[in-house]
């Protein structure tokens, strides 16, 4: 009987108690939760620091300001060429009498302008697009017999022209020459009774563009010009020689009186 109840002890002897195993496994998890605690609290910060520089670098990006390109390259889209108000230019208005002609140069300035622009594969700057309106023109007296005033003048192009004949100097810098076909619409006031006129097809004017700018933006100056009569009352009166300039931008904020 005592080597059987050796077996036995030596048997149970090999076994933990129940509570001993309750014991062993509460101590695990107490660990096992520990080490869970301190992975977060190690973790926490880590994933804070790396939402900033996510949100950081996401910031850097929206700010990054565009690539810069040149005139050329801007122009090769269509663009549109705000004109600056208050653009000056003159016009000569004159009346025939027994002595010849008596003239006057009256001044002109644009209240409104805008051209729309594109340059081909070939780097011909080409008009899609034009219209300038005039400020009224006094014409005074001595040059007509009476004092009368142009109204609601406005210049369109009948036909756009062919792509003009345009000289590079660079990507930034050009010349641009060609004939534009206008119509002007407007309209004459004596003694406060204004006449609707018909429109008027003008000589061809001569356009000459001066193609600059800097930061991504388009400037171009616009010289318009005709040398000889652009209206004529049966060959009694007469307004001629246009010289008008422009000064035009691809910035919207550019609409302003030149200084």
């Amino acid at each position: 009987m005592a080597p059987a109840t050796a077996h036995r002890t030596a048997r149970t002897g090999s076994v933990q108690p129940a509570d001993a195993r309750r014991k062993n496994l509460k101590e695990f998890k107490t660990e096992a939760l520990v080490l869970a605690v301190h992975a977060v609290a190690v973790m926490r910060p880590i994933m804070i620091l790396l939402g900033f520089l996510t949100a950081c670098a996401s910031a850097t990006r929206v700010d990054e300001p565009p690539p810069i390109v040149s005139v050329r390259e801007h122009l090769e889209s269509p663009t549109r060429l705000h004109a600056a108000t208050g653009t000056s230019g003159a016009i000569t208005a004159r009346r025939w009498a027994r002595d010849g002609w008596l003239s006057a140069d009256v001044p002109i300035v644009l209240e409104h302008g805008a051209i729309d622009a594109v340059v081909d594969r070939d780097g011909r700057l080409t008009l899609t697009d034009l219209e300038l309106d005039l400020a009224p023109i006094e014409i005074p007296a001595n040059a007509v017999g009476t004092a009368a005033r142009l109204d609601h003048l406005r210049l369109t192009p009948i036909t756009l022209p062919l792509p003009a004949t345009t000289m590079w100097t660079g990507d930034d810098r050009a010349v641009a020459t060609t004939a534009l076909d206008l119509e002007l619409a407007w309209a004459v006031t004596i003694d406060d009774a204004t006449t609707t006129l018909g429109p008027q097809h003008l000589p061809p004017i001569i356009a000459t563009f001066t193609i600059g700018g800097s930061d991504g933006e388009v400037d171009v100056t616009v010289d318009l010009s005709f040398a000889g009569p652009l209206w004529s009352w049966f060959g009694i009166i007469e307004l001629a020689d246009l010289r008008l300039q422009v000064e035009t931008s691809s910035d919207r904020d550019s609409d302003h009186t030149p200084g």
